[in-house]
């Protein structure tokens, strides 16, 4: 399980992603700042999104404060 904290990336942000594979980690990380924070996605900030992406464990995941993909329209 995959998983990133937006406020990694934009300071004061509580939106957290998590999904199955590291492609759709950041599929709802990038949605969520471009609609959300209104950021435009440089090459640079998907590199520090890359590089902000953890692996959780499963039981961890389950337990997490996470947002869905679904969901990801909120702040």
């Amino acid at each position: 399980m995959k998983r990133i904290e937006c406020g990694d990336l934009v300071p004061g942000c509580t939106f957290k992603a998590q999904a199955g594979t590291e492609a759709e980690v950041l599929s709802a990380e990038l949605d969520h700042v471009r609609q959300v924070h209104g950021l435009a996605v440089t090459p640079s900030f998907l590199e520090r999104a890359r590089e902000r992406i953890e692996e959780v464990e499963p039981a961890k995941a389950a337990d997490a404060d996470s947002i869905t993909r679904a969901a990801s329209l909120r702040g």
